[in-house]
């Protein structure tokens, strides 16, 4: 079963190489919702095994309010998780994913190893931070399994800055969000 509620991805095309004990799919493109994939991997190995595993990279781009609606498709939950809301947000990204897991009936979200890195332009998030909007942002962006970090420049209410931002995954981390921005502020403020 794919992993549901997730959209199923469409317009794949690619190849597939088989052997005793492995089986590699290599995709050209695919579309999952306004996302384009624009090369992905999916190995199926240690198939002569009973510790079958799985690893999948995919390189997509697309708006990153689709992006973002996928990070909050049950039982992820992310974007809402940091105060991110997916349908008022704007700009595109470009990312690299990557998971692996164990080949098992039953799989959890915790049994996942998982990680991606983006690039984000035009970056627009109402009320990010004080009821201020953060607009052109350019911002790369890392996610595992314990954190978010996003870094980059971007204008927050009007004003250029650059930042750092590192949100911690784990609900039970004793200080979960870290913040840190820089501008330079004129007579005006």
């Amino acid at each position: 079963e794919y992993f549901r509620p997730l959209d199923l991805v469409r317009n794949v095309g690619g190849t597939a190489h088989f052997s005793p004990t492995e089986i590699t799919f290599t995709a050209t493109g695919g579309d999952l919702g306004k996302i384009r994939a624009t090369a992905a991997t999916a190995r199926f190995y240690k198939l002569d095994t009973h510790d079958e595993q799985a690893k999948i990279d995919v390189s997509a781009a697309g708006p990153l309010a689709s992006a973002l609606a996928i990070l909050d498709t049950p039982p992820l939950g992310y974007a809402k998780e940091i105060g991110l809301d997916a349908a008022r947000s704007g700009g595109s990204f470009s990312a690299k994913l990557d998971f692996a897991f164990p080949l098992v009936h039953n799989l959890e979200l915790k049994d996942v190893d998982y990680s991606a890195a983006a690039t984000l332009q035009d970056v627009a998030l109402p009320d990010i931070a004080f009821d201020r909007d953060l607009t052109e942002g350019a911002l790369a962006l890392k996610l595992d399994r314990s954190a978010v970090q996003v870094d980059g420049a971007a204008k927050l209410a009007g004003v250029p800055v650059n930042l750092a931002w590192r949100q911690s995954l784990d609900a039970k981390a004793a200080v979960r969000t870290h913040y840190q921005v820089k501008a330079a502020l004129d007579a005006c403020g």
